[in-house]
């Protein structure tokens, strides 16, 4: 998965045609709000990853300021 990272730690990534991003608080429920938004879980086994949030490609133009606060979070 091409990943975007600061300090060794990433805060987004793109996963197949979605990006996922790694937030918290208010800026994790402003994403997950999102239609067919949804934690991430890329083991599909259903064992999320609490912090990251899958938003699909419609909300593409979302992306940048959630990478943003997903970048203001890690670092």
């Amino acid at each position: 998965m091409p990943t975007l990272k600061i300090h060794s730690t990433a805060f987004c990534g793109l996963f197949g045609s979605e990006m996922v991003f790694n937030l918290t608080g208010k800026d994790h429920q402003r994403a997950l709000a999102y239609d067919g938004a949804k934690l991430f879980d890329p083991s599909e086994i259903n064992r999320p990853m609490k912090e990251w949030v899958v938003v699909p490609k419609k909300y593409s133009g979302k992306w940048e300021s959630l990478a943003l606060e997903a970048f203001k979070y890690v670092a």
